[in-house]
């Protein structure tokens, strides 16, 4: 394995967006690739990994061109150091645990008795060397995720791709594997590339997060600076935040679309502007509250959803907000689709500064 960056620049036109990215990820990094469905999140890694050929642009993986479109070059996947961990993980069903990392240094000419005990090793490295013999159907699924890292890592890339590795496995076994991947990457000397659609996920594992939206980047920097700067609605929505966009005076936004929401900002604020809230910030009731909060306005309920200790409700109203409040909260309120409620936010807890 050679240690160097990867850099893409490419395009390629799909029938619903086109994918115009510009990326780089240095030696030792991992960046979570996030987007709503339909950014082009699995076409960028597909073009890096060589299933797909870019319309234009060019890809170097430790300073070796692999795709050169004005110069005519393509490496196909076979022939590139990638290592790529799909979803669902792909291990072929009639194949051992043992077999199936094998099957990589197989196809690239590595004799089979010196596979089968690199296979080994790496099965060992990632805990799983007791189900050497086992086939895919009867491994749990932090097994297969494990096999099929083992698949990746066993050849040896100069690059490490992830599509969406841990979407496949059920909620206690993903935060388990999640550490257990994070431990894994680390120990991975070249640039890792991790698609997600899990915040938590991409939180955890991540050193830098690219924002895909409409097949083009609308956001990249560190996991604290999107969540302390989101630039689009489906940002502030991906870290936990409300987003309210609109023109500024003093301490009170008129946010585009409807309403008004007033902040406590340090120094007042003028022209386009950007507030944001989180939703443990955000309070409801049956009734319009009393007292001296700053922001109160009514809304619907259109959607409740209960993630672990905490509800998220969504509220349909000017400007629209989500909150998150308790499970005894929730049953205190008995909220559900469809019913009415009032809003309201302390002004200290709304974060206004200019676009």
């Amino acid at each position: 394995m050679k240690s160097g960056a990867l850099r893409a620049s490419v395009q390629l036109s799909r029938s619903t967006f086109t994918l115009d990215v510009d990326i780089a990820v240095a030696a030792g990094e991992t960046v979570a690739v996030v987007g709503p469905n339909g950014a082009g999140k699995s076409t960028l890694l597909s073009i890096v990994a060589g299933l797909l050929v870019p319309e234009a642009g060019r890809i170097e993986i430790a300073g070796v061109a692999v795709d050169d479109v004005a110069a005519g070059i393509h490496v196909p996947p076979e022939r590139r150091a990638v290592g790529l961990v799909f979803q669902d993980h792909l291990l072929f069903p009639h194949l051992s645990a043992l077999e199936n990392v094998a099957f990589g240094l197989r196809s690239r000419g590595v004799p089979k008795p010196e596979a089968r005990q690199r296979a080994a090793v790496w099965l060992e490295r990632l805990g799983v060397a007791h189900r050497a013999g086992a086939r895919p159907r009867s491994l749990s699924g932090g097994e297969a995720q494990r096999v099929a890292l083992a698949r990746s890592l066993a050849i040896e890339p100069d690059v490490l791709l992830l599509d969406e590795p841990l979407s496949a496995l059920d909620v206690e076994t993903r935060d388990r594997v999640r550490s257990e991947l994070r431990t894994h990457l680390a120990g991975f000397a070249g640039p890792r590339v991790v698609v997600t659609h899990d915040p938590v996920e991409a939180m955890v594992l991540a050193d830098r997060m690219v924002v895909l939206e409409g097949g083009r980047v609308s956001h990249d920097g560190t996991p604290a600076e999107l969540t302390r700067h989101p630039r689009t609605h489906y940002v502030a929505r991906f870290v936990g935040l409300n987003l309210y966009c609109g023109q500024a005076s003093g301490s009170t936004l008129d946010v585009d679309g409807g309403g008004r929401i007033v902040a406590a900002p340090d120094e007042p604020v003028e022209g386009q502007a950007a507030a944001t809230v989180r939703p443990q910030a955000v309070s409801l009731h049956l009734q319009r509250p009393e007292g001296t909060p700053r922001n109160v306005w009514p809304g619907r309920v259109v959607g409740v959803d209960a993630t672990g200790e905490r509800v998220r409700v969504e509220v349909e109203s000017e400007p629209p907000v989500i909150a998150e409040i308790t499970p005894a909260a929730l049953a205190d309120l008995r909220l559900a689709s469809g019913d009415e409620v009032w809003v309201s936010i302390k002004a200290t807890d709304v974060h206004l500064e200019p676009a």
